[in-house]
Order: structure tokens, then sequence, then C-alpha cells
């Protein structure tokens, strides 16, 4: 598949929209040919299976308020969004997704740790959330209890300021090496790497623990061969 050609005019309307399906549909094809760590490809696939598996009740529905089970829907809707623009040359985007993947697998974390903690976001309002559950609450709570912190200060930050945060050194999808940004989805093998780097590194401790919740006892098996 030939990529598209840069209009002398770029189009405007519906026009515009096709132009972007087009280069969507180019990056999609060549994103198949980049050199990325199959480890990390097998370990996303399995955690999505995890996901999925649980967010829908597939194995078995343990009834309540499946609040975990939509927690972990959010997260499989993100991994699969950001799987999607890693494929389309979107690796900024895709990083954003991945952050808040990492939110999540907090909240997961502190649920295992301090059951008190976790009784009390549930039941809170939406000020309190703000005030006492933001990430860097729900981390120092983890830390605090000697817990399993997925996603650390180091791994949150770097996401946020390389990534995320509109700075004014802010660069879009930067991922090559003529350090050029980048405006659209273009393919890029470095930015496909880190994104698909990260992704890999939050979804598959995250997917241990909720195979541990749901007793996917092969998944966990699964999982294990990886770490």
């Amino acid at each position: 598949m030939e990529k598209p050609e840069i209009p002398s005019e770029i189009p405007i309307g519906l026009e515009h929209l096709e132009w972007i399906s087009s280069l969507a549909a180019f990056a999609a094809t060549k994103s198949a040919y980049l050199s990325v760590d199959q480890r990390d490809l097998q370990v996303i696939g399995t955690s999505l299976s995890v996901f999925y598996q649980a967010a829908t009740c597939h194995r078995k529905c343990y009834g309540g308020g499946h609040l975990l089970e939509r927690l972990v829907g959010r997260m499989y809707n993100l991994s699969c969004a950001a799987y999607s623009l890693i494929i389309l040359g979107f690796y900024d985007e895709a990083l954003s997704m991945i952050r808040s993947i990492g939110e999540i697998s907090n909240l997961l974390s502190l649920s295992i740790h301090d059951n008190d903690a976790i009784r009390e976001w549930i039941s809170s309002d939406k000020k309190t959330r703000l005030k006492e559950f933001s990430p860097v609450k729900v981390r120092k709570r983890i830390e605090d209890k000697g817990g399993i912190l997925l996603a650390d200060q180091d791994w949150y930050s770097t996401l946020s300021e390389d990534y995320i945060h509109p700075t004014p050194n802010t660069k879009p999808n930067m991922h090559n090496k003529k350090d050029i940004p980048v405006a659209g989805g273009v393919i890029q093998e470095q930015g496909a790497q880190v994104a698909i780097r990260n992704l890999a590194y939050i979804s598959g401790p995250t997917a241990l623990i909720v195979c541990a919740y749901f007793k996917f006892d092969d998944l966990l098996q699964e999982l294990k061969k990886f770490y």
C-alpha cells in the first residue's frame, strides 16, 4: 500500500476526515513490519484476555456491585485503545492512556493492602476522592502499607512530563532519529517500542493481580512465564 501524498492544499471538512482515514490505513499496514519485543506483545495479549474475561464475567459471575469488574473493564478499554493508537502512530496519545491504566492499577494494589482505604474510596464523594485519592495520595497510601506500587512516582512522572503535560518544550510525537516533531499519525519504530514496552510494563503485573482476584489459575501460570 502506497503512502497517501500530502496534498498541495490541505483538505477541509469531510475530505480531511477521509484523508486521515487513508493515512491510518497506511500506518496500520506499516506497523506490522516494526521491530518490537515479541515478549512484550505476548504479555499485552495475555493481559488483555485476563481483563476481558474478568470484566465480562466470562468464566463466573460473582454478583455484587461489580465494582472490580467495572474497573477492569475500564483498563481493558484503555489498553485496547492504547494498542490501536500505537498501530496508527499516535504514541504520545497511547502513553497518556497507559498512564491512566497505571492509576487504576494502583487502586487495585491499594485494595489488597488497605481494605479500609478502598472502602473509604468507594463511599467517598467527588471532593473527597480528588483530595484524598489523587494518584500521588494513592501511591503514598500503598507505600505507607509497604505494598506493591505498580505505577511508581518515577514511571508516572516520566510519562507525564515527556509525553502528556503541555510544556514550553512540548514536541508532539517526536520519536525519531531526526528529532522532528510530528503532526498526525506517523509510524516511528522507536515510538512503537517505547509505547509497547510501557503498555506491557503496566498491564502484565496488573493482570497478575486480576488473575488472583478472579482465580484464573491457568492465566496466572501463563503470565508467570514472563516474570
